[in-house]
């Protein structure tokens, strides 16, 4: 299937680039998103306030994302994952690296950050219906450098337009 999502060379170079840290990525497997996990949803719009795309990684990796980006020392994550919550300037540093990857979706028209679901004890009923239908959809395995490892899987949503 061709995809208008990004390769996994683009993605590297945006978190390198922003994390500034080495970030191995390679594509993977597709992860079975319907198994219990704590995953984290990144919900993206498009210029009609439609949900178009998703961003669904494990929660270990967006705390390392968000502690690499604040250069906190590695160990201090582990906090963070054991409790299963993020403190408010890591939450806020996510955001804000969730909120450059909007450029990874470039390929699909203008997309905006939405939203940013938490380990939810139910996934949203919409974030559902994308990860039950995609119309296109990547997985890749990430280490960041000094920080650790995690999964990714990038969504476009069903019944949009080409």
């Amino acid at each position: 299937m061709s995809t208008r999502l990004p390769a996994a060379e683009t993605i590297s170079r945006l978190l390198c680039g922003t994390l500034n840290r080495a970030i191995d990525l390679k594509p993977a497997k597709p992860f079975d998103l319907s198994a219990k996990g704590k995953r984290v949803y990144s919900v993206y719009r498009d210029a009609d306030e439609i949900q178009t795309c998703l961003l669904i990684c494990d929660f270990p990796l967006l705390v390392y994302v968000a502690g690499a980006l604040l250069s906190f020392p590695a160990c201090a994550m582990l906090d963070s994952i054991k409790a299963g919550a993020m403190e408010d300037s890591l939450a806020d540093s996510a955001k804000e690296v969730l909120n450059i990857c909007a450029q990874l979706f470039r390929g699909l028209g203008h997309q905006v950050f939405q939203r940013l679901v938490m380990p939810p004890p139910v996934v949203p009923v919409d974030i559902d219906q994308t990860i039950k239908t995609p119309t296109e959809r990547v997985d890749f395995a990430v280490d960041i450098a000094g920080y650790g490892t995690g999964q990714l899987t990038l969504l476009y949503g069903p019944g949009r337009n080409s």
